[in-house]
């Protein structure tokens, strides 16, 4: 992948120019493969810059242009990545409608954070049995099950403390938090010593 390479080797500015350039050339060349996976990893490119609206643009102007049949993969790839960025804009009814047809073109692109990312999706828009269902089922989420064991661990073995990363992810209602969930084993309902 362009972007990849790009992305870990270049400042996201940088990174830009090549992957523009990148994608003359495969005009330039006329192989339609490498034309499409490079108009992918510039959309890419451009959500790693956090210009998530030209990402999406660059997105939804491939899948109006494109007919889906001819590689399926390739598709639920942009689906993937655009349900991604749809997530980090906060449209997370887009994010959740794009994950489930990038699943139904091709079940094998998903990766563990997409899971996950659908999960919170799920969160935001109030469907809290769909989202615990998908954080849950992956087996790598860290639940509220899995905080209190993990917590009970600590407490059990006389270990200095927990933490959890990125308390912005937290859930704010209170059955749903992790932070709650450690406070209740660590200290009780009370609350902190």
């Amino acid at each position: 992948y362009v972007s990849y390479l790009y992305g870990r080797v270049y400042s996201n500015k940088e990174a830009l120019v090549y992957g523009e350039k990148s994608l003359e050339c495969f005009n330039a060349y006329g192989d339609k493969l490498y034309i499409d996976w490079a108009i992918v990893d510039l959309g890419r490119l451009y959500h790693n810059a956090k210009d998530y609206y030209r990402s999406i643009s660059i997105y939804n102007d491939f899948l109006t242009r494109e007919d889906y049949s001819d590689s399926p993969s390739l598709y639920a790839e942009v689906f993937r990545s655009l349900a991604s960025t749809y997530f980090a804009v906060d449209s997370v009814s887009h994010c959740v409608a794009l994950y489930q047809r990038a699943s139904a073109l091709d079940s094998t692109v998903m990766q563990s954070n997409d899971y996950a990312m659908l999960g919170l999706a799920y969160a935001k828009i109030g469907e809290i049995a769909k989202a615990e269902n998908r954080l849950t089922s992956t087996g790598f989420y860290n639940g509220i099950p899995t905080i209190k064991k993990k917590c009970q661990y600590v407490k059990d073995n006389g270990y200095g403390g927990i933490m959890i990363w990125e308390l912005g992810q937290d859930s704010t209602t209170t059955k749903y938090s992790l932070l709650n969930a450690i406070k209740e084993v660590l200290y009780g309902s009370a609350g902190a010593r």
